[in-house]
């Protein structure tokens, strides 16, 4: 129950912080990519965290540390490159053309503002 306790406590300080740096990138234009690997690997631990048992807690608190969580994730991004190089995995991007990012607008939804939801 402590490590429970503990461990909510601490994802939702690491987690908060996650949410405040990648809406800072995005407000720079930027995508917040690494940020986002970082906050489902705290949502992980936080999961964890909550699970009964010593190993679960082990790795949950292991993953509630920056640069543990950092190499983890340079391991996972480093095995995706070379999946994505071994054609196991295909990324595709779709718009973002010379144009821009591409919209679906759906004419049957409306915001409240009573504009159009794309």
């Amino acid at each position: 129950v402590v490590t429970g306790v503990v461990g909510a406590f601490a994802a939702r300080r690491q987690g908060l912080g996650v949410v405040a740096e990648a809406r800072a990138q995005a407000s720079r234009g930027e995508i917040p990519a690494g940020f986002l690997v970082d906050g489902v690997m705290i949502l992980l631990a936080a999961a964890l965290l909550v699970t009964p048992g010593l190993i679960t807690d082990s790795f949950g608190f292991l993953l509630l540390v920056p640069a543990i969580r950092a190499r983890v994730k340079a391991h996972l991004l480093e095995r995706l490159k070379r999946a994505v190089e071994q054609n196991r995995i295909q990324v595709r991007v779709v718009g973002g053309g010379r144009g821009g990012p591409v919209h679906e607008i759906d004419p049957r939804e409306e915001s409240d503002t009573g504009r159009w939801v794309h």
